[in-house]
C-alpha cells in the first residue's frame, strides 16, 4: 500500500458539482449524472464531504449523506481510481461520521452489494454492522446488505 498523499478534507455544496460529476464517472457505473447531483447538493438534507490532495491539489474522493432527524444514510462514497487503497475513502469518512457525531446525529445506515468485499472491509472497519438484507436489490439481482452504525456520542 502507497502512502496517503497530504490532504485536506472539507464540508461540500453546490460549487462542487463539477468534481463530483468528475468523480462520479471515474467510481461508479452506472454514475450519477450532473442533473441528479445537483438535485440532491440542493436539498437542505443533504451532507457532502470533500477529500483533496496531490499536487497540484485536486479532490480524490467524497462521501454523500443524507440528515433526517438525527439519523444519517451514506447514499455514495467514492474515489479517483487512481487514489484508490490509500486509505483515503477510510480517511475521508472516519472524519465525515465524526462530523455527523459531533452535529447530533446519532447513528447512520448504507447499502452495500454482498459481493463488493473492500467496502464491506471499508465499512466493519469503521464500527458498521449488518442489520439487514434485501434479496435482489441491485439491478444486476445482487443482495444489498444493510449496515448500521451508532455515533460514539449514542453508544
Amino acid at each position: 500500500m502507497t502512502a496517503s498523499p497530504e490532504v485536506a478534507i472539507r464540508a461540500g455544496g453546490t460549487e462542487d458539482l463539477a468534481a463530483l460529476v468528475r468523480l462520479e464517472s471515474l467510481a461508479f457505473t452506472p454514475p450519477w449524472n450532473s442533473v441528479q447531483l445537483a438535485s440532491y447538493l440542493a436539498l437542505p438534507t443533504s451532507r457532502t464531504w470533500l477529500l483533496s490532495g496531490g499536487t497540484p491539489s485536486r479532490t480524490l474522493a467524497y462521501a454523500l449523506f443524507q440528515v433526517v432527524a438525527g439519523e444519517a444514510e451514506l447514499l455514495r462514497i467514492g474515489c479517483d481510481p487512481a487514489h484508490r487503497h490509500r486509505g483515503l475513502c477510510r480517511r475521508l469518512l472516519a472524519e465525515a461520521l465524526d462530523a455527523l457525531a459531533a452535529a447530533g446525529v446519532e447513528r447512520c445506515f448504507l447499502d452495500v452489494a454482498a459481493g463488493n468485499h473492500a467496502a464491506l472491509a471499508l465499512y466493519r472497519s469503521l464500527g458498521f454492522r449488518e442489520t439487514g438484507r434485501r434479496p435482489g436489490y441491485y439491478p444486476s439481482g445482487e443482495t444489498a446488505l444493510l449496515f448500521t452504525r451508532e455515533s460514539r456520542t449514542a453508544r
